[in-house]
Order: C-alpha cells, then sequence, then structure tokens
C-alpha cells in the first residue's frame, strides 16, 4: 500500500457507530428537527467520504491491477464525496447557527459547490485535476489544488460563521461545532 488508511478505516468506524447512536437515541419526532437531519446528513456524507477515500488509497495502490477508467472514477467520486461533506458543514451551520440566512451568500455557495462538482465530473474525460497511467500510477493535473481549495473555502465560510456567532452560542453547542472543523 502506498498510503497508511488507519486513520480513514477507524474514522469509518466512529461514523457507523456515530450513525447508530443518532438512529437508535432519536425518536422520529427528533429526526424530524431540521438541525438534526441536517446532522444526520452530514454524518452520512462524511461516511460516504472517507469510505471513497479508502477505495481510492486502495485503487491507487493497485494501479497496475486497476483499469485507467475505474481509477479515475473513484478518485473523482472520493472529491465529490469531500466536497459535498464541506458544502454540508456549511449548510449545516448555516441552518443551526445563524439567526436569519444571508440568502445571497447561500446561493452563492451552492452555485460555487455545483460548478465545482460539475468541474470534477468534466475533469474525469480530460484529466486537469488528476490522471492515471498504467506505467506512472496516479499523477496531478495542473489544476489538482484546486481540489483542496473548495473544502477550504467552506470550511473558512463556517469557522466565520461561527466565529460571527460565538456570542449567541451556548458553550457546548459553540466547541461542538467548532470542533467539527
Amino acid at each position: 500500500m502506498i498510503y497508511n488508511i488507519s486513520f480513514e478505516l477507524a474514522s469509518l468506524f466512529f461514523l457507523a457507530i456515530m450513525y447508530i447512536n443518532f438512529v437508535t437515541q432519536y425518536s422520529r419526532e427528533a429526526k424530524k428537527v431540521k438541525m438534526n437531519r441536517h446532522f444526520k446528513y452530514l454524518i452520512i456524507l462524511g461516511f460516504m467520504a472517507n469510505f471513497w477515500d479508502v477505495l481510492s488509497a486502495v485503487t491507487i495502490s493497485y494501479y497496475q491491477s486497476i483499469p485507467v477508467w475505474a481509477n479515475m472514477i473513484i478518485n473523482s467520486v472520493y472529491f465529490i464525496f469531500g466536497s459535498a461533506f464541506a458544502y454540508s458543514f456549511v449548510s449545516y451551520v448555516e441552518k443551526t447557527v445563524l439567526k436569519s440566512v444571508n440568502k445571497f451568500l447561500h446561493m452563492f455557495n451552492l452555485c460555487v459547490f455545483v460548478i465545482y462538482e460539475i468541474s470534477i465530473v468534466i475533469g474525469i474525460f480530460f484529466g486537469y485535476y488528476v490522471w492515471f497511467d498504467k506505467v506512472l500510477g496516479y499523477q496531478h493535473g495542473p489544476l489538482y489544488l484546486l481540489l483542496f481549495a473548495m473544502p477550504l473555502y467552506f470550511s473558512f465560510c463556517s469557522a466565520v460563521y461561527i466565529f460571527a456567532q460565538r456570542a449567541q452560542m451556548n458553550r457546548r453547542k459553540l466547541v461542538a461545532t467548532a470542533s467539527y472543523l
């Protein structure tokens, strides 16, 4: 294996336990609360992002025996779920921390997210983010660093929202939400 996936596997286990706890501890009525629904989606997206991260690490490590197209798709799906998780966290913070959501910023973030996701899908065919070669394996494309720009942008937005509303939040909610970053 080229990558050490121990942390990701532990994270998958932790997120599975968190989801099971969420499902068993909350009643049907509590699951209908908007904040709880968004948190459930956050857990699911985090699990999926970690799952595809582990899968892509394995396929990158054994690239010589995996078709190039499969590696491209698996790696792209990983980046799609990673950015979906980051966007979901911004959405969660908007819905749970902010008293009123700025519609312009919400729509701007949504447009940035959709354009970014489409660019990743298009990148499968053109390799401007990543590409695979049977001899060289996993290679970075000219726009590779942009793959990390969107999750960082969404994390920054979340941090700004939390910082701006810290006075209105109780300590427990502040620590829980900020530690998720």
